[in-house]
């Protein structure tokens, strides 16, 4: 089963290639949990990391949106680790 830093990781290298735009609504909790067969909380502690690496932002009611692009984005020197 995939770690917190393992989806972390997996969904920022999507939204690195475009999977997802700056703007992009994420998909929900409950369906990236799915994907990536592991439990609610992996998923809530990986967007959470993102968030506080400017990666995701997280508006009320829990939807979740990728960020205005930002230095770690474009960056390969740095990582969600």
């Amino acid at each position: 089963m995939p770690s917190r830093k393992d989806v972390a990781a997996s969904i920022q290298r999507r939204i690195e290639l475009g999977e997802w735009k700056p703007g992009d609504r994420l998909p929900v909790t409950e369906d990236l949990a799915e994907q990536y067969g592991v439990s609610d909380s992996t998923i809530f502690n990986a967007m959470e990391k993102l968030k506080d690496r400017g990666i995701v932002r997280g508006e009320r009611g829990g939807r979740r949106y990728v960020a205005e692009r930002t230095e770690e984005l474009t960056n390969p020197d740095l990582d969600v680790y």
